[in-house]
């Protein structure tokens, strides 16, 4: 069992998105960190959405299943656990998320506040100071490395 988080930062001035996913196994040792930063005006919701989105695919394609996924995105946790399919941009994103849960029957998805997901929260700021996608395998960055104690184990 694995446990993934996600979240997302905006740069509301300079039009950025930083997204980061963090993906740990039932010891809490981290199997992957990443982040990434992109030039958008995209919506919290969205930002969120779209992290979730990447925590998905990463976690597929690195094996990392099953799964629960957490975020602090209440309203796109909910639309996701109850299936909820929006006619917006944001119901764009939601019909992928709900579209890859299909195909897939590994994930659960779970909201939990900012403060359990301050790694995934630490590595989403950090995007929006870099340019480009950085993936590190069973490490996180120095930077969120005393972030990485708190969050450690985890109860199925």
């Amino acid at each position: 069992m694995f446990k993934i988080n996600t979240d997302a930062a905006l740069d509301i001035q300079e039009n950025y998105v930083g997204i980061a996913v963090v993906i740990r196994n039932f010891q809490g040792k981290v199997m992957l960190s990443f982040c990434k930063n992109f030039q958008a005006c995209y919506s919290p919701q969205i930002a969120e959405a779209l992290a979730v989105v990447e925590g998905l695919r990463l976690a597929k394609n690195g094996g990392f299943f099953p799964a629960v996924l957490e975020s602090d995105a209440l309203m796109v946790v909910r639309d996701i656990c109850n299936k909820v399919s929006l006619s917006s941009e944001v119901g764009l994103v939601l019909d992928d998320i709900l579209h890859f849960c299909r195909e897939s029957n590994f994930f659960s998805f779970s909201y939990v506040p900012r403060l359990a997901i301050k790694v995934a929260h630490g590595l989403a700021k950090l995007a929006l100071s870099h340019l480009g996608e950085f993936v590190w395998f069973g490490d996180c960055p120095l930077c969120v490395e005393n972030l990485v104690v708190g969050g450690s184990r985890f109860s199925l």
